[in-house]
């Protein structure tokens, strides 16, 4: 409630450049756990899109030939994956300022 009354006075006050900084750096106790949350998005977002691609080589395999649908199931499971595991590298190896220890 805190942080929402001082961006409405910075913001009244046309000092919102001069605190952006301060604003910005304030902790949260929800970080974490929201930060986990997206991580369980992104995986679970990478197990439907190999879902997908599995389901078209299972449909190629049964019908012992290719037909545009399962192909398609396959090119946008793959790139589903493919998205989701570059995210979730992106975001795992992410290097936060705020989060360095100083030795």
């Amino acid at each position: 409630m805190r942080t929402c009354l001082r961006v409405v006075q910075y913001l009244y006050f046309g000092e919102i450049m001069t605190a952006l900084p301060e604003l910005l750096s304030m902790p949260s106790k929800t970080n974490e756990l929201l930060r986990s949350i997206r991580h369980l998005l992104i995986v679970g977002v990478f197990l439907l899109g190999l879902g997908v691609a599995t389901l078209g080589d299972i449909a190629i395999a049964i019908r012992q030939y290719e037909t545009p649908i399962p192909a398609v199931a396959r090119v946008i499971g793959s790139a589903v994956v493919f998205v989701a595991l570059v995210l979730l590298f992106v975001k795992v190896f992410q290097i936060n300022g705020d989060d360095r220890s100083e030795d």
